[in-house]
């Protein structure tokens, strides 16, 4: 099964990729608590002081030191919860508790400046901690806003490609249209013909890359569609092969296969795992240089899932580079990018494919100059999994597999 990506590409039928609505996904942390209203902080700064006088009485052995502390905190607690006016009113309340009804009244100097000394340390700790909770809240308001604008402008940066890319697309018809139709001539001189060929390769070059740029969009926007059905996971990687054999015998690079014996079913739209495999594939050949040799073996995981591995002995990948290299635009740094050029949208349109699959992809390599190994793995068809021929979007058939995405 040979894949025309240009003929795909140019279809004039196929869906217009703009998002009607596009998505905006906010993970939401730890927010810092509202202050309460006004009669509830009152009432709160009240009800903690009684707990801690309370608490006092059954603490009293401890003597003075444990009576300030168990105030400080209900002053703390009342600002914290209630602003600066309760966090007040319990320090009035604190300092009046203790000295009319747990303490005796001073009768020196040294007693009169103990409570003075007390009532601004109450006051102190109620001005802190209502203008660090103040403070708290306005820094996660500033972080709200931000997430929620870098969020917009992703969206916009979503609908920008998925609509850019879908202009960039169509005055390519009549382009590719004219060149099939110049070829068929047969009185065309031969060296037209050969400029032709130069013209179609570079056209075949220029529909991949929209074309990438619209699976981009359609990850990012929930609309890539999946034609659900049972397959044979050989029969996508073997298309795949096949399409690659050219580049393969122009850079004398040996591929090893080992797809082994096993049937290994998967449910999954045929068109989409090939373009996994032609991605690592296409990637593969790209990095390697001639007389390289690339490995691909296919086999049934220990965890039970159909596992398809792409190694090759290329240029390898440096740790730091590895862990961002799914992310779209990576292109390995500046260094790579001069050497070979293209998007670096490959890797993250796998992934994101590997995903509504409900599986997974991941990258070794030993370091640069040591070859790098790709591995994709996807759930096992169940039995009684049915191809659902109304296809699907964006996400795996319920019942029929397991995500082994997480």
């Amino acid at each position: 099964m040979e894949v025309d990506r240009a003929n795909v590409l140019l279809d004039s039928r196929a869906e217009d990729p703009r998002p009607e609505n596009a998505r905006s996904v906010s993970r939401r942390g730890i927010r810092p608590r509202a202050p309460l209203p006004a009669v509830y902080g009152y009432g709160v700064a009240l009800l903690v002081v009684m707990i801690s006088a309370v608490a006092t009485k059954l603490l009293w052995d401890e003597g003075d030191h444990a009576i300030f502390t168990v105030f400080i905190g209900a002053v703390a607690l009342s600002a914290w919860l209630g602003g600066m006016g309760p966090g007040l009113a319990a320090t009035v309340l604190s300092e009046t508790v203790t000295a009319f009804f747990l303490l005796p009244k001073p009768n020196s100097l040294a007693g009169v400046r103990d409570e003075v000394l007390r009532m601004l340390t109450f006051t102190f700790v109620a001005l802190l901690t209502a203008s660090l909770h103040a403070a708290t809240r306005r820094a996660h308001a500033e972080h709200q806003r931000a997430r929620e604008a870098a969020e917009t402008a992703s969206t916009q940066k979503d609908k920008f490609v998925a609509m850019v890319t879908h202009e960039l697309r169509n005055p390519l018809n009549p382009v590719m249209l004219t060149v099939s139709l110049l070829e068929s001539d047969p009185e065309l001189p031969e060296k037209f013909r050969e400029d032709l060929a130069t013209i179609r390769r570079n056209l075949a070059l220029e529909v991949r890359l929209i074309e990438d740029l619209l699976d981009l969009a359609r990850c990012a926007t929930g609309k890539l569609r999946l034609n659900m059905q049972r397959v044979d996971i050989r029969e996508p990687l073997n298309a795949a092969i096949e399409v690659c054999q050219t580049e393969l015998h122009a850079k004398q690079i040996g591929l090893q296969l080992d797809t082994g014996a096993t049937e290994m079913t998967v449910y999954g739209d045929p068109h989409r795992l090939e373009q996994i495999f032609w991605n690592l594939l296409r990637n593969a050949i790209k990095f390697t240089p001639s007389g390289g040799r690339i490995t691909v073996h296919a086999s049934r995981s220990p965890m039970g899932a159909a596992q398809v591995q792409v190694s090759d002995t290329g240029i390898g990948i440096s740790p730091d580079r590895l862990r961002m290299i799914f992310n779209a635009f990576e292109q390995g740094g500046p260094d790579i990018f001069a050497r070979f050029g293209g998007l670096g949208l490959g890797l993250a349109i796998s992934r994101a494919i590997c995903e509504t699959h409900g599986g997974s992809i991941a990258a070794a390599s030993d370091g640069r100059d040591r070859g790098a190994s790709f591995t994709v793995m996807l759930p096992i068809a169940l039995p009684a999994c049915r191809a659902n021929d109304d296809g699907a979007t964006g996400q795996a058939a319920n019942g029929c597999c397991k995500d082994l995405s997480a």
